[in-house]
């Protein structure tokens, strides 16, 4: 028997295959590395979770963990609210450009024939 080592298929066409090698992610985290959700880690949270029971006690700490999820609901709430307010002011102030740019068009037309006349020497 040889010496020489075999690597297996599918190690060999990752490697040879240009179309396979230029597919791949390179957008990845480095191993090791979780994505984080609202720049909070799951080691900041255990910690945070740690220091709240140690804080507040075991006894008291449901009640507390309530009056987060409360306060967090009505800034959520809130949020949401602020969002929609400002999507709907852009709404507006988008379909009021839209309304002047016709207007205006249609002032800058003399007659509507004229507009027809034009649509008619296009083709």
């Amino acid at each position: 028997m040889s010496a020489k080592t075999t690597t297996s298929p599918a190690r060999t066409s990752r490697r040879t295959n240009p179309r396979r090698a230029a597919t791949r992610k390179t957008d990845r985290p480095p191993a090791g590395r979780t994505e984080r959700v609202g720049g909070v880690g799951l080691s900041e949270l255990l910690l945070l979770a740690l220091i709240t029971l140690l804080v507040v006690g075991p006894q008291r700490l449901p009640e507390v963990a309530r009056t987060v999820g409360h306060w967090t609901r009505h800034a959520r709430q809130a949020w949401a609210s602020l969002k929609s307010e400002f999507q709907d002011e852009m709404d507006r102030d988008h379909n009021r450009r839209i309304l002047e740019e016709e207007q205006s068009r249609k002032q800058s037309e003399p007659s509507g024939q004229e507009s027809h006349e034009r649509r008619d020497d296009a083709d």
